[in-house]
């Protein structure tokens, strides 16, 4: 079972040889990164910790979506390189380490498993936009006189379904601005509430 790409099989490696002292140090950390901030922020964070940040999230990714105990994914991932690793190594060693790594409270794990509930919705968010347009409009009178004038919001929301990216647009007059901006903001704050609380 190829538990990480080949571009990344060298990191992976170089991860599992590093001395107990090295990979308690990284580790440390990793711990350090702050578990109430968004993907992408973990993702930089790991980034000014290690080198090997692209290998670390991808072992995470296949640890949450496989779903298995820790210990069982770190025999798994040991059993598969293994004949990589450098002789004198014990086993009992790098399974100490895997499970180091994968700690139920590390920030990085939390990140890619919120980001792996949230992908399993039929359809996940990429971009929006607004495009304001103003319309005149005249008589029906022969003389096509300029009688006012009508301001149209359309928006457009872009997402992904089904490894395809598909738009939609929806006609937004003035009240219905205001609404959505309600709505988001509620939104906004429920985040920041939940940020700062400590869901037992």
């Amino acid at each position: 079972m190829n538990l990480t790409p080949r571009e990344d099989f060298e990191s992976l490696i170089e991860l599992l040889n590093m001395s107990g002292e090295e990979f308690d140090t990284l580790v440390s950390e990793i711990e350090k990164i702050p578990n109430n901030i968004s993907f992408g922020d973990v993702e930089e964070s790991l980034m000014e910790v290690t080198n090997s940040h692209k290998v670390i999230l991808g072992l995470y990714f296949t640890f949450c979506k496989v779903d298995i105990p820790e210990k069982k994914f770190a025999k798994k991932l040991l059993d598969y390189y293994t004949k990589q690793l450098d002789e004198g190594i014990k086993k009992s060693d790098l399974e100490s380490k895997v499970l180091k790594l994968f700690k139920k409270d590390n920030p990085v794990r939390l990140a890619i498993k919120s980001r792996i509930i949230a992908s399993q919705i039929d359809k996940s968010f990429i971009d929006s936009r607004i495009i304001t347009d103003i319309r005149p409009v005249f008589s029906s009178s022969e003389e096509n006189i300029l009688i006012g004038k009508v301001i149209t919001n359309n928006l457009k929301i872009s997402f992904r379904k089904d490894n395809a990216i598909k738009d939609v647009y929806f006609s937004l007059d003035e009240e219905d601005l205001e609404s959505l901006k309600k709505t988001i903001n509620r939104a906004l704050l429920k985040t920041k509430l939940l940020k700062t609380k400590n869901l037992e």
